[in-house]
Order: structure tokens, then C-alpha cells, then sequence
């Protein structure tokens, strides 16, 4: 788990911020009621960033290790099709899987997901765009865990 990977100390908690807030999050939203004062999604996000080999496919690991649940590694590759719609399907059914699963979403090399959004007209252009607004969209409602991992710093 996180006790085993060598971090600075601000990483390491906020690392453990995410498993301490997940495992807390039954009694925060069924106990104490936050759902009903709280938007409905009760989810967390991560964006782990830095160059090659810096451990970040390990942290996510760590982090599912001590929820107790599976990752579920999304293959961007195999997530980006060049069919429009397509990639919004596919989208969908890593965010269903995961769900189904309760599994921790972990969507590795992102920078191929995400790439930048445009101001140009071009079809494949909005298409990407819509792409990347619906994926956010998904990473925001999901109830779960999702850590997108990129080696862009921007």
C-alpha cells in the first residue's frame, strides 16, 4: 500500500487523503446525510503528472491496494477510435466497467484522451472536443475513484 512507496511527506498524504476520503465516504453521504446537502456525485479524481518511470502507475496501485479494489487500467489506445462516436462508446463502457466492478478507474497515458481542446471548426476537431467534454463530464459523475495519469506537465 502507500506505507510501502517512497514519497515527499505532502505527496504521500495527499495520496492517503484519497483512500482516507473513499472509505469514509458511506458514512459521509448514507450516516451523516451529506448526499442530501451535497451534489449527488460523491466521487474523487486524481491527476498524477511527471515524467516516465516516477512511479505513478505504482501510487494508483498503492491507492487501490488499500481500498481493497481492482484497477481497472484503461488502455488509451484501444479507448480512441478514429469513428466518430466511437470513442465516446468506449468511453462509456470503462466508466460502466469500472462501476460494475467498484473498481478504482485508472486511464493511463491520458495525453492521448485529452489532448488540448480547439477553437477550430474541422470535424475532427469537434469531435476530439466533444470527446474530451464528455470524458470530463464522466470523470465528475463517476461515483468512484478515477486517476488519470499523463507524462505532460501542461
Amino acid at each position: 500500500g502507500l506505507e510501502s512507496v517512497v514519497l515527499p511527506t505532502a505527496v504521500k498524504e495527499s495520496l492517503s487523503s484519497i483512500v482516507q476520503y473513499t472509505k469514509a465516504q458511506s458514512v459521509l453521504f448514507g450516516k451523516w446525510g451529506f448526499d442530501k446537502m451535497h451534489r449527488s456525485t460523491s466521487g474523487i479524481s486524481a491527476l498524477f503528472t511527471g515524467l516516465p518511470g516516477t512511479g505513478k502507475s505504482m501510487a494508483a496501485e498503492a491507492i487501490g491496494f488499500d481500498l481493497r479494489r481492482p484497477l481497472l487500467f484503461v488502455n488509451v489506445a484501444q479507448v480512441v477510435s478514429m469513428w466518430a462516436g466511437e470513442t465516446g462508446k468506449n468511453i462509456e463502457a470503462a466508466f460502466a466497467d469500472a462501476k460494475k466492478m467498484d473498481a478504482v478507474l485508472v486511464f493511463d497515458e491520458a495525453e492521448g484522451l485529452f489532448g488540448s481542446r480547439s477553437e477550430s471548426s474541422e470535424d475532427c476537431s469537434r469531435h476530439d472536443n466533444m470527446n474530451v467534454g464528455l470524458l470530463l463530464q464522466y470523470i465528475e459523475n463517476h461515483p468512484g475513484v478515477v486517476i488519470v495519469i499523463t507524462n505532460m506537465k501542461n
